[in-house]
Parts: C-alpha cells; structure tokens; sequence
C-alpha cells in the first residue's frame, strides 16, 4: 500500500511542477509583450522631447526629425516613418518595437501581438 501512496503523490507533484511550468511560461510571454508596449510609450517621450529641444536650438525641423531618430536608435526603437507638416507646424513619428518573447514571436498568427507601436506629434511652434 505504502508504494501506490508514493506513485499517487509523485504523480501528482510532475502535474503540479507542469502545470507551474505552464504557467510561469505564460507569464512571462506575457509580461514582456505589455512591458514592450509600457516601454515603447516612454521611449516616445523621449523622442519626442528630443526632437522639441533640437528644434528649439535651431529652428531647423530637420534638426528635430535627427535628433528623435537618434534617441529612437539608442532606445532600440524603430522609426517607421516620418511625417512633417506645415499647417499646423510638427513632425509626426510612428514608431514600433518588437517584445523579447521566447516562442509567441515566431507562431504566425501571434507574432502582431509581440509588435508595439505608436506615433508620437511633436509641435514645431515657431
């Protein structure tokens, strides 16, 4: 009698430590797909601030639109387009960036979920 207890209990503890396993891969899946976007919003400020300070200094909206590509580069986001307009006068940045997942990025109809994006207007006042 003393062995099945064994089995039963040593069957059960691979269920939980699977189901564990399960879970914690999940969530991390998870956490750094809502982290990416959490952080994408941030590294937007940031360009956008970069790019309001450049212009600020020279007026030249070139000048902004270099100075947010390369904050975005040092953030590790990528700059999808660029758009300035002159009525009212301000760059617009679409940014994007792609969530360190260790599998959900390479299933096909879930790989959109690992990608954040966003845009970020930037006022060029004169």
């Amino acid at each position: 009698m003393r062995e099945e207890d064994g089995a039963i209990v040593s069957g059960w503890l691979v269920q939980l430590l699977a189901i564990l396993l399960v879970l914690g891969f999940i969530g991390y899946e998870g956490i750094s797909i809502a982290m990416t976007h959490l952080s994408l919003d941030e590294d937007a400020r940031e360009v956008a601030a970069a790019a309001r300070s450049a212009y600020g200094g020279s007026r030249e909206a070139e000048d902004a639109i270099e100075a947010g590509r390369e904050v975005a580069e040092l953030q590790g986001v990528v700059v999808v387009d660029v758009t300035e307009t002159e009525q009212p006068p301000e760059v617009v940045f679409d940014l994007s960036k792609q969530a360190s997942t260790l599998v959900i990025h390479r299933i096909g109809f879930l790989e959109d979920m690992t990608h954040a994006r966003t845009s970020r207007r930037v006022q060029l006042t004169r």
